[in-house]
């Protein structure tokens, strides 16, 4: 297929001689990306076509050139490169890639003056025009080529298409199709949108508290027999009924795709407190501290600032976000703040530590809203303890995912929302999941539906948001590739059933992790970068390695995220996500070398009958910190490679079909796998920008902005730590995955940059997948975690449960 060309000179004579490769003096200034358009200036200097800074310079002889070839009427499209992407990140000695197009005439000449120079024309790998190719260097040339001969390797496989439609476990139970719409409050600046009217009706009906007096209009109605002055209340989900008035309940949950503006209508209803309090005849009312808590992971919390900012009014409203050393101290000095932002790490830190004197737990809000609100999924966790003992009779929990894995984490929700009487896990497990365990499908869907309907709201993203077509792309992988795979799976096979085979398995699940990981490597990057991973297979495999550090341990905790595998404390049963922590608060754990991980609070409690894990004998254990540097994704690159990997050439290909004035994001877990598409885009011409873990976080923000507003930039690519949630990035219409996540929500969340509130146009991701490999066992996987079934009958949330032996011997079913 053809690249974006340039057109502007044609005709039989006019011809591309080559490329030229010219060595830079200077460092190319950091986050340049040495990917886009440069053009030479007085000296040498290399600036960049689109930004204009300076990138680097070349000797004054090869300036001379340059400029010679210029007023000769030669065409040059000039590029600056890396040989290696490791070169690029390092900031070393880039390569001017200097095309050459003209008449064919002058050939001869060009011929003289590249001898005299030391020049020597290379295939124009990097050619964005498709022109005849004749190289005047060379003894033989064929009358037939062309510089789009170099646009694909020879006998390229091509990857099958599929268009996919993933279904949502709770697409059954979307909700709001009949509700009204609200016009918001005259402080919110921000037009809102038909679905927000109707999310903000939802939230105010809510806050009313129970609808008793209409039958079925809610979980609870009232039924009184006009004979006996008797009160009964029915559960409209049940069917039960009781004599005692539930308790109070004001709050929901808003559970609307990702995307939708959730933020904006929270807003919105926390500026119609202003109406509320105009309207209400006693004056005294306005004199009391009517504060609205919002707790937030810290990665949100700009992101708060900054809508709070554009849609609310600072005249009418203010607003102070508490974390870190900005911290309120004493409940009056609340008076006057109508927001406060904080996040779950300060609730869970402050619960744990100072619950008695922390402004968190002493002031009853007027209401409390988590965004993410997923955070709390695992009922028992800190976190999740912590805001429940928020006081508020006002709960709102908002997520784009109220469940992930497991019916369990809406559970959690209901419990933090003071749902009565699901916030009860028994009473909720009773009426709902065991109706589905004991062979009552319909009863089951049926009281879930209606739970939902009355406390849950759920839209269709299709209902406000542009055509979205999502696209699986099956790669064949080359030769090389395949029996590197190949390789890696009968030592994978080996090291399995070394495990299986063990008195103490536990010895071989960081081996086994390593070689899981590798192979997920192998598909993307066709090779291993694991150093020692895949030389001879021997006892060692399953034998105790010797010292069980804090580097080895942070080594293999560096691979649960890549493996799907959560940081949940044995102990508590709390979910300790990186993500979650603020910089100040270093989060410290101990994993056991059969991978149990416990908290610093827990592990200091241990007493001398609580066992570390359950091998025989114990297993040593290692401190490490959750905030290591080494927690990056990123992996060393293999020097001196000749090609690149099958999918990253599928990956060009595809991005070099789509028109001008496309943008497109790639994402992936690993940077190494960006930086090997970085230097591959690069070597096709095709502008971009990198943001991934070893970007500092306060030059972000630029790079975006560089993406979104500068028309030659054609490609952001994005580790999945860095833009998976909070981001909005519009400006991009094409999203591709470079591998399956073991978690659907995770693809989602990044997907969720682009396709949102704000995108004006049609969207398209692409999913890379290798065939015949491990991918498309996650796959099976990630479509288990759709199933409705799974998610009812699901009872654990796993740790480390991918390396448990059931999931090894599936694993080892697929390998064989």
């Amino acid at each position: 297929m053809e690249p974006p060309a340039k057109r502007q000179k044609t005709g039989r004579d006019f011809i591309c001689f080559g490329m030229l490769n010219i060595p830079t003096i200077g460092r190319a200034s950091p986050g340049s990306g040495l990917c886009a358009s440069v053009e030479i200036r007085e000296k040498g200097q290399i600036f960049s076509a689109a930004s204009h800074d300076l990138l680097a310079s070349v000797r004054l002889r090869y300036a001379n050139v340059l400029e010679l070839f210029k007023n000769e009427h030669i065409d040059m499209d000039m590029v600056l490169s890396s040989q290696d992407s490791s070169v690029a990140s390092n900031g070393e000695q880039a390569v001017l890639k200097v095309i050459l197009y003209g008449n064919k005439n002058l050939c001869d000449a060009l011929k003289e003056v590249l001898r005299a120079q030391n020049l020597y024309l290379q295939d124009p790998i990097s050619a964005t025009r498709d022109v005849a190719y004749w190289n005047p260097q060379r003894y033989f040339n064929s009358p037939t080529a062309r510089t789009s001969d170099f646009w694909a390797t020879v006998n390229e496989p091509e990857a099958i298409e599929e268009k996919i439609s993933y279904s949502d476990p709770l697409a059954t139970f979307t909700t709001g199709h009949d509700l009204g719409e609200t016009k918001p409050s005259s402080h919110v600046q921000t037009p809102l949108k038909p679905h927000q009217k109707q999310a903000l009706t939802f939230m105010l009906n809510r806050e009313r508290g129970w609808d008793l007096g209409h039958p079925n209009a809610d979980l609870w109605s009232l039924k009184q027999n006009d004979r006996e002055a008797v009160c009964e209340y029915i559960n409209n989900v049940s069917g039960s009924s009781q004599h005692a008035a539930p308790p109070d309940f004001r709050g929901g949950i808003i559970a609307d795709s990702m995307g939708s503006g959730k933020t904006l209508a929270m807003i919105a209803l926390i500026a119609h407190d202003r109406i509320v309090m105009a309207n209400c005849l006693d004056e005294s009312t306005s004199h009391r501290v009517e504060t609205t808590l919002v707790v937030v992971p810290p990665s949100l919390l700009d992101n708060w600032q900054n809508e709070l900012s554009s849609h609310l009014s600072n005249e009418a409203f203010a607003w102070h976000s508490r974390h870190g050393q900005s911290k309120i101290l004493k409940v009056d000095e609340l008076e006057g703040i109508d927001i406060l932002l904080t996040t779950y790490s300060t609730v869970a830190n402050e619960w744990r530590t100072k619950r008695t004197e922390s402004v968190i737990f002493l002031h009853r809000w007027h209401r409390v809203i988590l965004d993410e609100a997923h955070c709390i999924k695992n009922r028992s966790g800190v976190t999740t303890k912590a805001v429940s003992h928020i006081q508020s009779s006002r709960r709102w929990a908002v997520t784009g995912t109220p469940i992930q894995n497991r019916l369990p984490e809406l559970q959690s929700m209901l419990c933090f929302i003071r749902a009565y009487p699901y916030s009860d896990k028994d009473i909720f497990d009773d009426h709902i999941k065991h109706e589905w365990a004991g062979g009552d499908a319909n009863e089951a869907v049926n009281r879930l539906k209606s739970l939902l309907g009355f406390l849950m709201l759920r839209r269709s993203d299709t209902t406000f948001l542009p055509r979205r077509t999502d696209v699986k792309r099956i790669v064949e992988f080359g030769p090389q590739e395949l029996q590197a795979y190949r390789e890696a799976a009968a030592k994978t096979l080996k090291c399995i059933d070394g495990i299986l085979e063990a008195t103490h398995p536990g010895n071989g699940y960081m081996n086994a992790l390593q070689k899981i990981n590798a192979l997920r490597l192998i598909c993307t990057i066709g090779h291993s970068s694991l150093g020692n991973d895949f030389g001879p297979v021997s006892n060692e495999d399953v034998a105790p390695e010797a010292g069980w550090t804090s580097a080895a341990s942070g080594r293999a905790l560096d691979q649960f995220p890549m493996l799907g595998l959560s940081t949940i404390c044995v102990g508590c049963q709390e979910l300790t996500d990186t993500a979650a922590q603020e910089p100040e608060n270093l989060v410290s754990v101990h994993l056991t070398k059969c991978l149990r991980l416990w908290c610093i609070e827990c592990f200091s409690t241990l007493t001398s009958d609580t066992r570390l894990c359950h091998c025989e004998p114990v297993c040593p254990s290692a401190k490490l910190s959750l905030h290591s540097p080494s927690l990056t994704g990123s992996l060393p690159l293999r020097a001196g490679r000749k090609e690149f990997p099958t999918k990253i050439r599928a990956l060009v290909r595809d991005l070099r079909e789509q028109p001008g004035g496309t943008k497109s994001i790639v994402f992936s877990f690993w940077k190494t796998t960006l930086d090997v598409a970085h230097a591959a885009l690069d070597a096709a011409g095709i502008p971009c920008v990198q943001v991934d873990g070893a970007v500092p976080g306060k030059n972000r923000n630029a790079i975006f902005d560089q993406f979104a507003l500068d028309t030659n930039v054609q490609v952001l690519l994005l580790t999945l730590s860095c833009g998976a949630v909070g981001l909005t990035l519009t400006a991009a219409s094409r999203a591709y995955l470079m591998e399956p996540q073991w978690n659907p929500a995770t693809e989602e969340q990044a997907f969720a940059r682009i396709y949102r509130i704000g995108q004006a146009k049609d969207v398209t991701t692409v999913r890379f997948v290798m065939n015949k490999s491990i991918e498309q066992y996650i796959l099976e996987i990630q479509d288990s975690k759709r199933d409705l079934v799974t998610v009812l009958l699901s009872p654990h949330q796993s740790s480390s449960s991918l390396v448990s032996l059931e999931k090894l011997r599936e694993l080892r079913t697929l390998l064989k």
